[in-house]
């Protein structure tokens, strides 16, 4: 009914607004599940936080408030430094709002630039924001980039022989299974996931799991529009 899609959607977003705020008290050392290394909401990753804000944003602008709780969740998000979440926010925003892809855009582009630099505060703790020393992570981004093309091309590897390809390996086989990869494929650290969900899906469960999710949004998506 109604009333409950209307709740649902009240209740993620008062979800996403409280996590928002939740990633600026970790911003500012506050201990509410701080992680000394992300902010991440109580997810428990900066990924995930950052995502979950991302696909929940759109939902905004079903109600009055649309620019207010964009703005309150996009704060989350850039702190969340995933640049996966602002590519997401840039995907859900266009769908809703097609004309206003400008801003999109260059609020995509402010998370990823988060991703690739680092804001170190130059001075003793304190609430005071300014001034902030700014290092480009240039090796950081470019051995993440490195270490997510070489996990796909051993997941990929092991996708190739019949019948992984057609039906994959099973569910949740990946995280199992790429604890074996370090020692056999060279790999320099252990995965629990494969940065990519397309590829970490078709391994568990090949093309036929593959086929049968285009089907299921080929036929749901046929009477969805730009805007809705």
């Amino acid at each position: 009914p109604p009333w409950a899609v209307a709740a649902m959607i009240a209740a993620l977003l008062a979800a996403g607004v409280a996590q928002s705020f939740i990633g600026v008290a970790q911003w500012f050392n506050l201990p509410i599940f701080r992680h000394p290394d992300m902010i991440h909401g109580t997810i428990g990753h900066r990924t995930g936080y950052g995502i979950f804000l991302a696909v929940v944003m759109p939902l905004g602008f079903l109600t009055d408030y649309g620019w207010w709780l964009a703005g309150i969740l996009s704060v989350g998000l850039l702190l969340s430094l995933s640049s996966v979440a602002a590519g997401a926010m840039l995907v859900g925003m266009m769908i809703v709002l097609p004309s206003f892809w400008p801003l999109a855009v260059a609020l995509a582009a402010t998370g990823v630039l988060l991703r690739a630099v680092e804001f170190r505060r130059a001075w003793a703790p304190g609430l005071r924001l300014w001034p902030l020393r700014v290092w480009v992570k240039g090796r950081h981004v470019r051995e993440s980039w490195n270490a997510r093309v070489r996990i796909l091309q051993v997941a990929l590897g092991h996708c190739r022989a019949w019948p992984h390809w057609a039906l994959g390996h099973g569910p949740e086989r990946f995280p199992r299974d790429a604890r074996t990869w370090v020692s056999e494929s060279a790999l320099k650290e252990h995965y629990r996931e494969a940065h990519n969900d397309y590829v970490e899906f078709f391994y568990d469960y090949g093309a036929v799991g593959i086929l049968a999710v285009a089907l299921w949004f080929w036929h749901w998506g046929q009477g969805l529009a730009l805007g809705d």
